[in-house]
């Protein structure tokens, strides 16, 4: 491989290294958790496997690293269901959520359970499971806009002055587009990346060794069965090295005539991503 293309495979696999990184403050996470204050009340937002749809909860945060969340699902049943998660186990570390809206704060601890019970203990609602003049449609969203509708006109939570319900539900709409399309560019980033090693390192084993009857659909077909990811080819050099050479003759790619056959097939693969 020649030096230039050997400086931007390390260029690149640095960059690729920068984005995956764990995160320095957090060892095991690549960012770092949501800061959520205890005793208050969140709008969370977060995303689910249908394009960029959202699961919207009622989230509690009762201790640095536990809180209640209330919310209703439809992913174990065609019918909309209530939930009451407690112990939901470290919710601001959560790699799913997008968005995270405050809207109560100081809710003392003998809030928590007149709280829980205004809203439904276990998979009893006490906010009803129907359709709303005021929200539309039955959803996880418009069930949790009811709800806070009916805490902030109770006094449970006292929503700021001049600021609806649907404000809220704005914000926390527009926070997490945002952060989606964050998530969604540094996905790009990586995938960009991993193609720039992967052209990178099968250039270095063309131009090693590359066998008189060799074929680029031979080695993706061999990568894949090894699960051999554009990530790690770097680590799997030599693993490369013996696919382009077991049982095909194997001669040397730096003899005359054969850098253009070597770059064919750069194309070759480049064009089967």
């Amino acid at each position: 491989m020649s030096a230039p293309a050997d400086e931007a495979s390390r260029t690149a696999q640095e960059q690729l290294r920068q984005l995956t990184a764990p995160h320095a403050e957090y060892p095991g996470r690549r960012i770092p958790p949501l800061h959520l204050d205890v005793n208050a009340l969140y709008v969370v937002l977060s995303t689910q496997s249908a394009g960029n749809a959202c699961h919207w909860v009622l989230y509690l945060h009762i201790s640095p690293r536990r809180g209640w969340a209330f919310h209703i699902t439809n992913l174990a049943s065609p019918h909309w269901e209530y939930r009451c998660d407690e112990a939901c186990d470290d919710m601001a570390a959560s790699q799913t959520v997008v968005a995270a809206v405050k809207v109560a704060a100081d809710l003392v601890p003998e809030m928590h359970d007149a709280l829980r019970a205004r809203l439904g203990r276990d998979a009893r609602p006490v906010v009803r499971l129907e359709d709303t003049p005021r929200f539309g449609r039955l959803t996880c969203r418009t069930w949790l806009l009811q709800a806070l509708y009916e805490l902030d006109n109770e006094g449970y939570i006292s929503v700021l002055p001049g600021y609806a319900v649907h404000d809220v539900a704005e914000e926390a709409a527009s926070l997490a587009a945002a952060n989606q399309s964050l998530l969604q560019d540094k996905r790009a980033s990586l995938e960009a990346l991993r193609r720039e090693i992967d052209s990178a390192c099968c250039a270095l084993v063309l131009e090693l060794c590359v066998p008189s009857s060799f074929s680029m659909n031979t080695l993706c077909a061999q990568m894949t069965k090894r699960n051999i990811k554009a990530l790690d080819l770097a680590k799997h050099r030599n693993v490369l090295l013996q696919l382009v050479t077991t049982g095909h003759g194997a001669r040397s790619a730096k003899q005359a005539g054969d850098k253009p056959q070597a770059q064919s097939r750069i194309t070759k693969l480049s064009n089967q991503k």
